[in-house]
């Protein structure tokens, strides 16, 4: 008995970046001033994710062995379209590690999960339907290999946010001048930030 789930998930990406802006006011008898900025920020984007889940029920008296299973994507068409997605192994349940390969017990009931992370080409623009499914393989004794195939899950992808960051400052910085005693307040510096 083959069951397999598919749950909508989302995952918490987080970016760190720097910027430098650097400015230098022309030199006056030897006297050079120089200004570096540097803003450190935080962006958290939010990106979707599915939760796959394949149980497999060993109903035979033999242990199923060297247990594998290719999952693969495919769009509204039938193509492969696997390089969208990111597929990552996330636990597994009730096998047994043999060597580099995984076995199920006689009448164990086995669970797998993945997460299945969506890059931006899968859904560039609006969303988009695309079917998961794949092939579960494994050995019984005097059958050698044995291939089964697994049902394809649809699923509906959305565009992923994309940000774009235009900054904006001041071309002069004023502060104080070096050439006369009296010290001249420092005038505040504009910083101006643009998110599409």
């Amino acid at each position: 008995c083959k069951q397999c789930k598919l749950r909508r998930r989302y995952r918490h990406i987080q970016r760190y970046s720097n910027m430098y802006l650097e400015y230098s006011s022309p030199a006056q008898d030897g006297v050079c001033a120089s200004v570096r900025l540097q803003l450190s920020q935080d962006v958290s984007l939010t990106r979707e994710a599915f939760e796959a889940t394949l149980e497999i029920n060993n109903g035979d008296a033999s242990t199923l062995t060297d247990v594998q299973v290719d999952l693969y994507v495919f769009d509204s068409i039938g193509l492969d379209s696997t390089e969208n997605f990111v597929i990552s192994l996330q636990s597994r349940a009730n096998m047994v590690q043999n060597g580099g390969s995984y076995d199920i017990p006689s009448t164990n009931n086995a669970k797998i999960k993945w997460l299945i992370a969506i890059l931006p080409l899968a859904a560039p623009s609006s969303m988009t339907k695309y079917s998961i499914g794949g092939t579960l393989r494994y050995t019984l004794p005097g059958q050698g290999e044995l291939r089964t195939p697994l049902y394809p899950q649809p699923i509906y992808v959305s565009p992923s946010p994309l940000l774009t960051m235009d900054y904006f400052y001041q071309r002069d910085i004023e502060g104080d001048d070096p050439f006369t005693e009296q010290i001249e307040p420092a005038v505040p510096f504009v910083l101006g930030v643009l998110i599409n």
